[in-house]
């Protein structure tokens, strides 16, 4: 029977093929053939139908499917597990393989009816959506991808491009999986011919990939079958100059209008690669932030384009669109044009739209758009022009919409609007006017839309809209207005739409709005009105929307008295002084009423608003209200009438007989009395609500009895609020449903039971909490509650998110410490503020510095012990707690649960804790409260008086001068930020400027690269995207060190050029590059050979160079000369000099930055650079820290973290993690390198200016020696294991210092060794200054 089926199958394809191959030379005679194969596509498509039909009904698989009209019956399927894996090799055995009849129609031109016609349409437009589900059974599809695999592991046989002969031509490749249909095709199928060309109405989007890159050899025919269909030619992805060449001039583009490239690759494109598609009138290249210029030298098609869009690039200037005369639209929005000139838009006589917003424009020179006669759209927004020309707009006879928002013009002439009489929209919101001249909108008389919102005008002159009649919105808010002058809106008749909130109003003038018949929306928020016009809406019969909303009202019942206004949905009046409001005339579209935080005496009559909808009236002062003219409303949907505390307000239902009740979803009734309410709410129609707040003092289970509220209620309840009541139990509705849970400031509940899963459960404030019975919680509150850190928080309550702040009652410390480990390990935020067991600093550093891999996947040590992990670190709040916590990041070598056997760098994290701010460490190792020694203050308060009276003599005669010089310091350190926020803008360097040439140096945290930089030899430093996601911390390290390096400069300090974001989102810095690397890898080599090789590169430099100048580094524009006396030239100069010279340079470097109060914090070889002229350089600032005294003692708290964690006893010793910096993540977080820093620094208690002179002594000894500082290692050997933190610190205790073995003592000078240990002195005050070491010990 099947062998049947083969030999009919078989026929019925020979009959396909040889139909198609009649037709088809009929078809070449014909004068128009691409209108004639209609009937022929239409045949064999009905072939193919019978195909799949005869097929299907034999249970015979075939490939690829086709689409039928009978839904296949999947009766016929064996699915069943024994038989699945015989059955697919059976059905691939039997496969029919009718794709060389599709690829043949699509050759012949026929559309693929796989794809129908609602699908056609979404790839018109470039859809990307999942094609529709097979017809066949589960078994054949899973088939059909075993075939696809066979196809793509065979290609290089099948497909004539890829030929195993010539591999040099062979550099296109499929994707793994590519999408492609009918409009939707790589560039791959296109060279293999497995794509069915463009859509019905002739859209193809063709997708490159970065490795695709064509060539003359290529395969082209598919190519040049599809292309003579195609009208609109999408190409998109990472598109180089060969493929787009490739696909250009390879195909047969005459029906082609519409051409489009999506990310280009190089930074010129010459339109006249576009030539061979000689129909095209409409150009796209957009997205692309390599390409800088569009050529239009020898385009041939200039004259016919209409349509050119060139948005999201980064053209620097406007290209040569002179000879365009044709073209209507031309958009440059986003890019990087800095200017425009007179010339640039010369010879586009019919150019209608011109989009130039955002872009850098700062400046357009007089009459540039003169010739656009016939322009009508222009968007300049969002660039830095601060000057318009009076004359600049004056030839734009036809421009009716202007878009200037978004930059800081800070005046406009009179004039400047004067040549545009169609002006219909004109923006000029968020700019820096302050006023506007009075007939500045003179000749603009069909202006429509007005926007001058965001600005600083603080008054407008009374003809300012004169002659405005068709102006219907007009938008003033966010300015300094304190008062309108009258009549001058008196023009705009056809006004619509008035905002003026957000301004400093303190009144209106009576006749404001009496011409504005039409007005519909008016808003004037915000601002400070005490009083309105009685007559303010007399005349606006029409208006919809009304808010007062933050002003200084006391009534406004004259207002409303004094106006017809039946079209009213909304009025808001929230946050005034309102005591009282009586709606006089009925308003029949009224629908939402905003009366909240107004000192109300008693409700408003809304009987006159019988459609109101929304009624919100909260923290009101109504001692009694009677609900039932508001449940009598049969639109009502939402009541909030929450009275303030101290109201004391009580509700009650006058009448119960209702006999419709409004059909309210949302009621909130906290601190008022229901009492009363809540029996008669029985007899009325029951309400179903979505969200309920109720709760008094007085309430409790006998007075509202838990069970009458879940009668009140809908099956499925979004909120439930129950507070501020006198409830000892509550168990909520089993046959309800919440979404979220509010139970807080219950003073007397001890338990809780909720019957279903919630996603929010709120306790905090029932201090007298102690029991939840409750199933899975997402969001969890138990703050200043007496419940304990048990087991199952974070577990199964507050699984995401869970606050503990100052909970009370015994704890016992280990117990929480273990939920703690839980919540870390497993909720997103972790709130444990106010917390006085975390002082137990031993028991908290056990659980929190565990490490956690950040990682969806299980991963296992060298030893194979599970690590917990998970995909992002908590985020942990300890405000007012004795600790500070701060987030390590660390990489560390794991296996992986998907191979066991090799190791692979994850990114772990832990935290480690100390004792806060304010709070010291006792000697059983607990964090308590530091409080000053009352008995010593009162004695020296009262030795103190005695020497007062000669104080304050002293005092008076300097306290003068004092105050002058701290404001000027204050000014100073203010004028500074201000300066730095000012410099951001102005350094900032595009990623596309710089050539990337080699990395030069990687670590944890960054990568660094040398480039090139406007001809410039530059070094770019690059933050890791990794290191931004999970450590903010390093990302403020990182914007610090742009900060400091923005106001620096000094010679001994490395240069900065400007800063700037990668395509990736990743910052980066653009540095002086310094040719000799660091002093570390100097320190490495053979000095003799660095002084000889420095020589000799000093003979070839230019001879005309001073001999008393030892560094000569011009850069850009400047030239830094470091000219002392003393300096030699490498040919006199010894080993030992030149370690003096380098040693000088450091502590200049240094001192200077002490002297701006800033702390390195990171001093060590690595961080010193040295140029080819052997000079010493300091960089890496990211740990920079401003102290605002120059007080040299003043302590800040320092925090660290390592580069590697162990789960328990923080980082283990070797000598390359003493050698890294350590960082963490708090407030006061601060860096170090183990093996470089102070005692005081590794304690994390103190750190001061002389932790960097320390640094300074170990750097000292490493440059004598020449040798790694590694004082763990000559201690205790390099075979020592053990943590790294806590041994170093002990032996810098201990007095333990780096030593000069005895050869080295012979040769190195005794004043030396003398200054290294002082430098490197226990007590930070007998350490030198930077500038006692500038000056004298090296000086």
């Amino acid at each position: 029977m099947q062998g049947t089926m083969m030999v009919a199958v078989a026929t019925l394809q020979v009959l396909v093929v040889a139909t198609m191959i009649a037709n088809a030379h009929a078809r070449s005679t014909t004068a128009n053939a691409f209108a004639h194969n209609n009937q022929l596509c239409s045949d064999v498509h009905g072939t193919l139908d019978s195909m799949a039909r005869v097929l299907e009904a034999h249970d015979v698989p075939f490939f690829p499917k086709h689409h039928v009209d009978k839904i296949h019956n999947g009766s016929h399927n064996d699915t069943t597990t024994g038989h699945k894996t015989t059955r697919e090799n059976t059905l691939l055995s039997s496969l029919v393989d009718l794709s060389p009849i599709h690829r043949m129609m699509t050759a012949f031109g026929c559309d693929d009816r796989n794809e129908d016609s609602s699908k056609d349409k979404q790839h018109l437009e470039g859809d990307h959506r999942t094609p529709p589900a097979p017809l066949l059974t589960t078994t054949t599809a899973h088939v059909e991808e075993k075939v696809n695999d066979i196809r793509r592991n065979n290609a290089t046989t099948k497909l004539p491009f890829q030929q195993q002969s010539q591999p040099q031509h062979s550099r296109v490749r499929r994707n793994q999986d590519p999408v492609v249909h009918a409009g939707q095709c790589t560039l791959a199928s296109v060279v293999d011919g497995s794509c069915p060309g463009p859509t019905i109405n002739g859209s193809l989007v063709i997708s490159v990939e970065d490795t695709e890159s064509p060539d003359e050899e290529t395969d082209a025919s598919t190519l040049r079958s599809i292309s003579p269909r195609v009208t609109r030619l999408v190409l998109n992805g990472h598109i180089e100059a060969e493929a787009l060449e490739w696909v250009v001039t390879n195909g047969n583009w005459t029906m082609c209008r519409s051409f489009s490239a999506m990310g280009v690759q190089f930074p010129t494109l010459q339109l006249s690669v576009l030539n061979p598609m000689t129909s095209v009138d409409t150009i796209n290249i957009c997205d692309s932030k390599v390409l800088r210029a569009l050529g239009t030298d020898g385009f041939a098609l200039s004259h016919e384009l209409v349509h050119m869009d060139l948005h999201n690039n980064s053209l620097t200037s406007v290209p040569d669109v002179s000879g365009m005369t044709s073209l209507s639209t031309l958009s440059l929005h986003n890019n990087r044009i800095r200017g425009i000139a007179k010339d640039d838009f010369k010879g586009l006589p019919v150019l209608q739209q011109l989009l130039l917003g955002e872009n850098l424009i700062s400046e357009i020179e007089s009459r540039a758009f003169d010739d656009l006669t016939q322009l009508q759209v222009l968007t300049l927004f969002a660039n830095e022009i601060s000057t318009i020309h009076f004359d600049l707009f004056h030839r734009l006879m036809s421009l009716t919409k202007l878009q200037l928002h978004q930059n800081p013009i800070t005046e406009l002439d009179a004039h400047v609007f004067a040549g545009l009489p169609k002006l219909d929209h004109l923006s000029l919101e968020d700019m820096l006017l302050t006023s506007l001249p009075a007939t500045l909108f003179r000749k603009n008389t069909r202006l429509t839309v007005l926007n001058l919102a965001g600005n600083f005008i603080t008054s407008l002159p009374k003809t300012i809209f004169s002659g405005l009649s068709y102006l219907q919105g007009l938008q003033i808010f966010n300015n300094r207005l304190s008062s309108l002058p009258p009549g001058v809106l008196e023009d705009l008749a056809a006004l619509k739409v008035l905002d003026l909130s957000r301004n400093e109003l303190t009144s209106m003038p009576d006749d404001l709005l009496q011409f504005n018949r039409f007005l519909d929306e008016f808003f004037c928020a915000n601002s400070h009105l005490t009083q309105l016009p009685p007559n303010l809406f007399a005349n606006t019969p029409d208006l919809r929307l009304v808010s007062f909303a933050n002003n200084d009202l006391h009534s406004i019942d004259n207002v409303l008295a004094g106006a017809s206004l039946p079209s009213l949905v909304a009025l808001n009046l929230n946050n005034n002084h309102l005591t009282e409001l009586h709606l006089s005339k009925e308003l029949p579209a009224f629908r939402r009423f905003g009366l909240s935080s107004n000192p109300m005496q008693e409700l408003p009559d809304v009987t006159l608003a019988p459609a109101l909808k929304t009624m919100r009236l909260q923290n009101h002062e109504i001692k009694h209200m009677d609900l039932a003219p508001l449940l009598r409303l049969s639109n009502l949907d939402i009541l909030e009438l929450d009275a303030s505390p101290q109201a004391e307000s009580k509700a009650v239902l006058t009448d119960a007989n209702i006999g419709s009740v409004a059909p309210l979803s949302v009621l909130s009734l906290e601190n008022v009395d229901v009492t009363s309410v809540i029996p008669l709410l029985e007899r009325l129609p029951s309400l179903s609500l979505d969200a309920l707040h109720v709760g008094w003092p007085g309430a409790s289970n006998a007075t509202l009895p838990i069970s009458k509220v879940c009668m009140l209620l809908a099956k499925s309840v979004r909120e439930l609020r129950i507070a501020n009541t006198n409830y000892e139990a509550i168990e909520l509705c089993a046959d309800r449903t919440f979404h979220s849970i509010l139970l807080n400031d219950n003073e007397h509940l001890r338990s809780v039971t909720v019957h279903n899963p919630l996603r929010e459960l709120n306790m905090s404030g029932c201090t007298h909490l102690t029991s939840i019975d409750a199933p899975p919680i997402d969001i969890l509150d138990i703050s200043n509650t007496n419940f304990l850190p048990v087991a199952a928080l974070c577990t199964r309550w507050g699984r995401r998110i869970l606050f503990a702040r100052n909970l009370a009652g015994t704890i016992d410390t280990r117990q929480a410490a273990a939920t703690a480990r839980n919540c870390l390990q497993r909720a997103d935020v972790i709130d444990l503020s106010g917390n006085t067991w975390l002082g137990q600093l031993e028991e908290i550093n056990r659980v929190t510095e565990r490490s956690v891999v950040l990682s969806e996947e299980q991963d296992w040590t060298a030893d194979l012990v599970p690590l917990p992990s998970r995909s992002t670190p908590p985020i942990l709040q300890l405000t007012d707690a004795p600790i500070e916590c701060a987030l390590q990041l660390s990489n560390r070598d794991l296996r992986r649960q998907s191979d066991l056997f090799t190791f692979t760098p994850q990114i772990v994290f832990s935290f480690h804790c100390t004792c806060a701010r304010g709070f010291k460490m006792t000697s059983d190792g607990r964090c308590v409260l530091d409080e000053p020694n009352i008995a010593g203050v009162a004695a020296g308060s009262v030795i103190g008086g005695l020497f007062f009276g000669l104080f304050v003599a002293w005092l008076s005669r300097h306290y003068r001068g004092l105050t002058k010089r701290i404001g000027l310091q204050e000014q100073l350190l203010v004028e500074m930020d201000e300066e730095v926020m000012a410099l951001k803008k102005a350094w900032e360097i595009e990623y596309g400027e710089l050539r990337l040439v080699e990395r030069v140096a990687a670590g944890a945290f960054g990568v660094v690269f040398k480039a090139e930089w406007d001809t410039v030899m530059v070094a770019v430093k690059v933050l890791q995207q990794g290191v931004m996601m999970f450590d903010e911390n390093t990302v403020q390290e990182f914007e610090k060190e742009v900060e400091f390096l923005q106001r620096t400069r000094h010679p001994n300090v490395v240069r900065f050029f400007g800063a700037g974001t990668d395509p990736n989102g990743s910052p980066f810095l653009v540095l002086e590059f310094v040719a000799l690397g660091s002093l570390k890898d100097l320190l490495g080599k053979d000095m003799e050979n660095v002084l000889r090789e420095a020589e000799q590169g000093e003979r070839s430099s230019e001879d005309g160079a001073r001999q008393d100048v030892t560094t000569s580094d011009i850069v850009g524009e400047e030239l830094t000369l470091v000219s002392t006396e003393s300096d030699r030239r490498p040919e006199t100069m010894t080993v030992w000099d030149l370690k003096l010279r380098l040693l000088r340079d450091v502590a200049s470097g240094m001192a200077f930055t002490h002297s701006l109060d800033q702390m390195h914090r990171d001093l060590k070889s690595v961080n010193v650079l040295v140029s080819s002229s052997l000079r010493a350089k300091i960089t890496d600032f990211g740990s920079i820290r401003r102290c605002f005294t120059r007080d040299r003692h003043q302590r800040q708290r320092t925090r660290l973290s390592s580069s590697r964690d162990d789960d328990g006893d923080g980082p283990e010793y070797n000598q390359q993690a003493g050698l890294q910096t350590m960082a963490g993540t708090a407030l006061a977080a601060g860096v170090g390198t183990p093996l470089y820093m102070a005692p005081e620094a590794l304690t994390g208690d103190k750190c001061s200016f002389e932790a960097d002179i320390f640094s300074f002594g170990v750097l000292m000894w490493e440059v004598a020696t020449q040798r790694t500082p590694d004082l763990i290692e000559q201690e205790k050997g390099s075979d020592f294991r053990g943590p790294l933190l806590t041994a170093i610190a002990k032996l810098l205790t201990e007095g333990k210092r780096l030593k000069f073995d005895d050869s080295e003592k012979a040769a190195i000078p005794e004043w030396f060794q003398s200054l290294t240990y002082k430098c490197m002195a226990q007590n930070p005050h007998e350490r030198p200054s930077f500038g006692e070491l500038k000056d004298h010990h090296f000086a």
